[in-house]
């Protein structure tokens, strides 16, 4: 008798799931119910949508070989998403509203370039302040070394500097050289 039941759970489960999906396969989903948003600009043609979807997808990262673009890559998923762009601009989608679908689903990631927006300008104006912390740096560095006058450069007492100009050890140093060339 569990036998029977355990069946007639089956069955009952099988038909409770299936006969909705049933009823949805009949109401499929418009490309703006995926999107989320009615299309903005002029539907194009497919080979229009075909160069401009590549044009794109180099802006939109890969998800699978991350460090290439949507047009770039070889994957299936590549191909998918650069299908995807294709269809939004047949349906007359704008660059903007396809980079925000793709925002939306896969985050700030999806980009391959981050918009200069809220944290991200931190990302944009790094490599600027490091930059010019740098120039910063090696400026000071030049400027300290151009007062550091070496030893050898001061004038000593024989070519008319004073003999309290000169260091005590220095000027020992320059006596007994003057000794021995005698």
């Amino acid at each position: 008798m569990s036998t029977w039941l355990r069946l007639l759970g089956i069955v009952l489960l099988f038909a409770w799931t299936a006969f909705p999906a049933a009823i949805a396969a009949d109401e499929a989903p418009t490309l703006a119910d995926i999107v989320g948003a009615p299309a903005l600009g002029e539907p194009m043609d497919p080979e229009a949508a075909r160069v401009e979807g590549a044009r794109i997808g180099k802006g939109l990262r890969c998800p699978v070989c991350q460090g290439l673009s949507v047009s770039d890559s070889p994957s299936e998923a590549a191909r998918a998403a650069l299908q995807r762009v294709q269809d939004l601009l047949i349906a007359g989608y704008t660059e903007e509203q396809i980079e925000d679908y793709f925002v939306d689903r896969y985050g700030e990631w999806a980009l391959l370039a981050p918009r200069a927006s809220g944290l991200n300008w931190i990302v944009w104006l790094a490599p600027i302040f490091g930059l010019l912390l740098g120039v910063w740096v090696i400026a000071r560095r030049l400027s300290s070394t151009e007062s550091c006058v070496p030893a050898a450069a001061k004038p000593g007492p024989s070519e008319g500097a004073a003999p309290d100009d000169v260091d005590p050890y220095a000027h020992e140093v320059l006596r007994a050289l003057e000794e021995r060339k005698r």
